[in-house]
C-alpha cells in the first residue's frame, strides 16, 4: 500500500488497483464505499507496492504487464480498464513483475521474475535500453539505486543468489557474491555501503563500488560471523 495526499493506493490478487480516500469527511460516515475514488482492472494479480507520484501511479502485475496511470484522468472515472492513450501506457514485460518499480530522473526501472531488468521512459513507456539487462532468476525485490564514486547504478537481488550491479546504461558490471544464498528482500543502501538479508538468515554488507564483501553475520543464529 502507498499513501500520497491522503489517498491510499493498493492492488489485489484479483488484479484491481484501488485509490481510496483516507480523509476525515462526514460524507464517508456509514458509507465506506464512498471513499473509493477509482478502481482500475489490470487483468493480473498485483502483489507489489505501487510507485505513486503527484500525478502518476506505476505498478507491475503477475499478468506480465507494467502500467502507468494518470491520477487526474482517473478521478471521476470510478471503474475503468481503458487506458487514456495520451498519458497512460502498458508495457509487456514477458514475465511476472512482483516488486515496486523504481523511478529515477524520469526513467522507470523494474525487474521481471525470469531475471530481466528494464528501463522505460516514465512518460511514454518507451524503452530506454534496446534490450533488458540479464540478471539472476526469481526476482521478487525492487531494483535498488546505489551510489558509487563513478556515478549511480542499480543493485538487483536474485532469489537464486547474488546481487547484480547494473549500470544505468543497461550494462551488467558484476555481482555481489552471496555464496549462493537467495534474496527476496530489497537491498538497503547507506552512503556507499549496501546491506542485504539472505533467505538463510545472513546479514551481509558490501562496498557498493568495489563489490567487495565487508561483513557477514549469522543473524538467524548466534550473531557470529559467517
Amino acid at each position: 500500500i502507498r499513501v500520497v495526499d491522503d489517498v491510499a493506493y493498493f492492488g489485489t490478487m484479483q488484479g484491481s488497483l484501488y485509490a481510496v480516500s483516507l480523509s476525515d469527511e462526514a460524507a464517508f460516515e456509514g458509507n465506506p464505499d464512498a471513499r473509493i475514488q477509482w478502481v482500475f482492472d489490470a487483468d493480473g494479480a498485483i502483489v507489489g507496492t505501487p510507485n505513486v507520484t503527484d500525478s502518476n501511479v506505476y505498478f507491475g502485475t503477475l499478468g506480465n504487464d507494467v502500467f502507468a496511470l494518470d491520477i487526474n484522468s482517473r478521478r471521476g472515472n470510478i471503474n475503468s480498464s481503458v487506458l487514456d492513450a495520451s498519458n497512460e501506457w502498458k508495457f509487456d514485460a514477458s514475465g511476472w513483475v512482483w516488486a515496486e518499480p523504481l523511478l529515477h530522473n524520469g526513467t522507470l526501472y523494474f525487474a521481471s521474475l525470469p531475471g530481466k531488468v528494464y528501463a522505460l521512459d516514465a512518460a511514454s513507456g518507451q524503452r530506454r535500453w534496446q534490450e533488458p539487462a540479464e540478471v539472476g532468476d526469481e526476482i521478487v525485490a525492487q531494483p535498488t539505486l546505489i551510489e558509487r564514486s563513478n556515478g549511480p547504478a542499480l543493485a538487483v537481488a536474485s532469489g537464486e543468489g547474488d546481487i547484480t550491479q547494473v549500470e544505468l546504461s543497461g550494462q551488467v558490471r558484476g555481482t555481489y557474491d552471496t555464496d549462493g544464498k537467495g534474496l527476496k528482500s530489497n537491498p538497503v543502501v547507506i552512503g556507499e555501503t549496501l546491506f542485504t538479508h539472505t533467505d538463510s538468515g545472513q546479514l551481509r554488507q558490501y562496498q557498493t563500488g568495489s563489490l567487495a564483501l565487508l561483513n557477514c553475520i549469522e543473524a538467524k543464529g548466534d550473531g557470529k560471523g559467517c
